[in-house]
Formats: structure tokens, C-alpha cells, sequence
């Protein structure tokens, strides 16, 4: 093996992130995925569904009709248009023994970035306090990350700059009629700030993925790629000819050996012989990544893992009660908010069209029957929209530790709602409850609720920065393996983190590489 050689583990947006730097410095990288290629989905559009064309029922309510699902905590998404045995698989390599948390994965080409929400916001200074690097040493990879993944959005709206100054962005995508109402009522105020949300969704076509053409079909799936996946990097990577992708390759173990250097076990079913390397890149994400290294470094003892507790509730726009529902939207975030929460943080929120949701998940929340549900949302979902409300990994309660036989260990995960994020989430409620209200939007009664731990799939901490990892990704006491992924942010704003975790990828991708071209020479 060349000395130059770095494999990857995972083909998330981390690791594809972590990948590019090293490819343009001429590095070669061998990226070993756990799953297979992620299917490709059908450009249907979900107003032609709900008149009952093709492909009917089981498009609408996922794989195996999973959006029927009890479990309405896991995000929708992960529901509709993930592949189950993707998830399944997940879960089986982490040997996971889950306690008051909900811990999920995506074992698919892309990872959970084939079925995320596309919410791309920077992190300022403030955001990262405590880390080791400050918002200045992501700024050159935000820009490149957002040039090379496309995002768009408003940058002269009220949260332009809350959501990140300097990168490339494309114009907002149309806002809905109910989004327009309450945005043509707003007037900025300290208390509650309105804007259009920062997406990694085409509104312009970037190489060969399209625009988004709203067709509404978003929480199934994008066939024109609009949404940004890791997925859809791997064939300009692989164009390079430094770059090979390995799929159905499991990791189980990360072994050091006596002359420095690391060999990487598989799983039986990977059928595969260990694989010896120089430079291992941990992007399997957070709660994998932990798995991986901590077994390495022999550290049984619970380690902190940072959630962003939720919440979401409805909102009622009565002026448009008997409205019809647009043919045409787009499926995704239409509009984010923030509102002061604590001594001098935040709670960062955003609003869905109950409509580009499926049924099954709204009609659960009305306490009637089916039949019954379904009548009242066929009066009320063109005026209906759904908040969903994040808040500080400060007042998560979370941890997770290695279980079992050091050979094969499981991890173990225990969390709870603190008492801490209950208080600061009702408090969010009581600012915004009134804040939409003078936009029209009523928030209705009953509706607020807390979501298990973890369901929002914002995991972080377990490897942080400035404590088993450096700055530069480094695990200490394990030469030759740096990690990239969620696991080595020490803490989360409300803010989401996936924009943020690939900008650190690059971060430390870039001073890899500059470390391997110094080795060599």
C-alpha cells in the first residue's frame, strides 16, 4: 500500500467532505461503506398521488408501507424513503442498546444525507464557544463545501446573517401561500426573527443535478437531485482516479499495531480479509465513529453525546380554511425563526406545510380515529403547518459507553428530557405562541410536544475536539486515525449541524493533507 493511501470509512457528507481535499492534493482514497448504492426514486409529484395515480399507496407510506409506522418520533423522511434494511443494518453494527434515546443510521451510500431536511446554517462564534477552533478557521470551507454542494435561500431577509455571511447562495425557493401570508405580516423585531430557511436544495441547476421543480414530493425522496446527497459526489470522485469506493464492507474493529501502523477487521458477513493502513479517516457517523475508537483506545468509562432536545406543535392560518391545496411547493422547511432562550442563547425553529407531510403522521397528533382524522384534516390542511423547534445541546442528558466483549462491543446509549430542556422549551413556546399570532397563525391548543431524545438525528461529543481528538481530527494515542464526523463536535447550537460537520471534514481533510504531503517528501 502507498503511503499516500488513506482509507475512508463511511460515504456520508463527512467523509465525501474529508475526501475532496485529499484527492485534490493527490492523495489517493479508498472509501469503504457498510451498505450498498441507495435506490433512486421515481419523479413523481405528490399532488398527481393524492389524485391516485401511479405508484399509489406504497410511494406515499414509504418501503413496506413503514410511514404507518408507531414510532411518529423518528423523522418522517427516514420513514418514507429510506431503505429499511439500511436502517436495520445500522443498528445491528452498533449493537445498540438504546435507553430514553433514539438512535439512528443509514448503512446506504450517502448516508443519512440521502433523507435529511437540507437545513444548512453556519455556526458563528458564539456557536462554537468552547471549541479548540473558533468560526474564522471553518470560513474557507463553508464557502468551498457550499460552492461545490449548492445551497439556497434569502441574504437580506432577518436571519441572512444568523444563518451565515460569505457563501455562495442561490435565490430562495417560492415560498408557499401560507408561508407568504405570515411573511408579508412580519415586522422584525429582537424578540422573534422570520426568514426563509438556508438549503441545500437547487432553485438553479448546479453540474448535472437539476433545479428543484416543486413538485411537493420532498419527504419521498428527490429524483432530480435537487437536495443535496453525498451520493451524488461519488462519481465526480471517482472521475479523479484517485478514488475508490468499496461498498457492503462493514468495519468492526480498528486494531493498532506494534510497528504504528492499523488494521481494520470486517464484519463476516463483508466476507472480507483485514485491510492494513497507514491513514484511517473515521466518518461513519457520531455514534459509529465513537463505537470504532473507543474500542481502539480500550475507554469503557461513558463518554458525553450531544443532542438537540425538540419540540414541535401546529399552527392553525384560519384565513386560509377552505382554501385548496397548491398543486405546486415546494415539500421541505418554508420558513425558520428564532427566539431568545436562556441566558443569551437561542431556539432556532422552522415551519412545514402540513400538506407535503404524510397523512399518517398528522393524523396521529388529532387524537380521533382514522376515519375521523382524516375528515378534519381534509377541512384543515390547507391552512395547517407544523413547527418543529430545536434547542441547545446544553440542556441535553445524554451519554454512551462500549458494552461487552472488547472483541465486539456494543454500545449503550442512555438519555432523558431534562428538567432543564422542558423549562427552556416551554419558554421558547410562550415567545413564539404570541410572535405568530400577530402574523395570523394560531397555534393550536394541545399540539406542543416534546420528541425523544435524539429523533431529530443531531448527534455530536463523543470524540471531542480539545479532549480525545485535536483540533486536527487527530485521536490521541492512535497514530494514523483522524476523525471527521459529528462525534468531534464537542457541543451543538440549535442550529442544524450537518453543513457545519462537512465544513470541519474539509477543515481537517485539508490539514491531512498538507501533513501526508510532508511525511512523503
Amino acid at each position: 500500500m502507498s503511503r499516500r493511501e488513506v482509507v475512508v470509512i463511511g460515504s456520508g457528507p463527512a467523509g465525501i467532505a474529508a475526501s475532496w481535499p485529499l484527492v485534490q492534493a493527490g492523495h489517493a482514497v479508498r472509501m469503504l461503506e457498510a451498505g450498498t448504492g441507495f435506490p433512486a426514486g421515481e419523479p413523481w409529484a405528490l399532488a398527481d398521488r393524492r389524485a391516485g395515480g401511479r405508484p399509489g399507496i406504497e410511494a406515499l407510506l414509504g418501503p413496506g408501507l413503514r410511514g404507518l409506522a408507531a414510532s411518529a418520533d423518528v423523522s418522517p423522511k427516514l420513514r418514507l424513503a429510506a431503505d429499511p434494511d439500511g436502517v436495520d443494518s445500522y443498528t445491528r453494527g452498533l449493537g445498540l442498546d438504546a435507553d430514553g434515546a433514539i438512535i439512528v443510521g443509514l448503512n446506504v451510500t450517502g448516508g443519512l444525507s440521502t433523507v435529511w431536511g437540507a437545513i444548512s446554517p453556519t455556526f458563528s462564534d458564539a456557536d462554537v464557544a468552547g471549541w479548540p477552533i473558533d468560526a474564522a478557521a471553518l470560513a474557507p470551507s463553508y464557502r468551498d463545501v457550499a460552492a461545490r454542494i449548492g445551497l439556497s435561500g434569502s441574504m437580506d431577509d432577518d436571519l441572512a446573517a444568523f444563518h451565515g455571511d460569505g457563501v455562495p447562495v442561490q435565490p430562495a425557493l417560492p415560498p408557499s401561500p401560507n408561508a407568504a401570508a405570515l411573511l408579508s405580516r412580519y415586522r422584525s423585531s429582537d424578540d422573534f426573527r422570520l426568514g426563509r430557511p438556508r438549503l441545500a436544495v437547487l432553485s438553479t441547476p448546479l453540474g448535472s443535478r437539476a433545479a428543484c421543480d416543486l413538485g411537493g414530493r420532498c419527504m419521498w425522496g428527490c429524483a432530480r437531485r435537487s437536495i443535496y446527497s453525498a451520493a451524488d459526489e461519488i462519481p465526480d470522485l471517482l472521475a479523479t482516479g484517485l478514488f475508490a469506493l468499496e461498498t457492503a464492507s462493514e468495519v468492526r474493529r480498528i486494531d493498532r499495531l506494534a510497528d504504528g501502523g492499523l488494521v481494520l477487521a470486517f464484519t463476516p458477513e463483508s466476507g472480507r480479509e483485514p485491510l492494513r493502513a497507514a491513514q484511517v479517516v473515521l466518518a461513519a457517523g457520531a455514534p459509529a465513529s465513537a463505537r470504532l475508537a473507543l474500542a481502539s483506545l480500550g475507554q469503557t468509562e461513558a463518554r458525553p453525546l450531544a443532542l438537540t432536545p425538540a419540540f414541535t406543535f401546529a399552527l392553525l392560518r384560519p384565513a386560509a380554511l377552505g382554501e385548496g391545496l397548491p398543486r405546486l411547493g415546494f415539500g421541505l422547511a418554508q420558513l425558520a425563526f428564532r427566539v431568545p432562550a436562556g441566558s443569551g442563547g437561542y431556539a432556532y425553529g422552522l415551519l412545514y406545510d402540513a400538506g407535503a407531510l404524510a397523512a399518517p403522521d398528522l393524523v396521529r397528533r388529532t387524537m380521533l380515529t382514522a376515519a375521523g382524522g382524516l375528515r378534519l384534516l381534509g377541512a384543515l390542511l390547507p391552512s395547517l403547518m407544523i413547527g418543529l423547534v430545536y434547542l441547545p445541546s446544553s440542556v441535553s442528558s445524554a451519554s454512551l459507553r462500549l458494552t461487552g466483549d472488547p472483541e465486539r462491543p456494543r454500545l449503550a446509549v442512555s438519555a432523558a428530557t431534562s428538567a432543564a430542556a422542558l423549562a427552556l422549551a416551554r419558554d421558547a413556546r410562550r415567545r413564539i405562541a404570541p410572535a405568530l399570532r400577530r402574523l395570523g397563525g394560531w397555534m393550536l391548543p394541545g399540539s406542543f410536544r416534546m420528541l425523544a431524545p435524539g429523533s431529530e438525528v443531531h448527534y455530536a461529543g463523543p470524540l471531542a475536539m480539545g479532549d480525545l481528538v485535536s483540533a486536527k481530527g487527530e485521536v490521541h494515542g492512535i497514530p494514523g486515525l483522524t476523525a471527521v464526523d459529528g462525534a468531534v463536535l464537542p457541543s451543538l447550537p440549535a442550529k442544524h449541524h450537518t453543513f457545519t460537520v462537512m465544513a470541519n471534514a474539509d477543515r481537517i481533510g485539508r490539514s491531512l493533507a498538507t501533513r501526508l504531503r510532508s511525511a512523503t517528501s
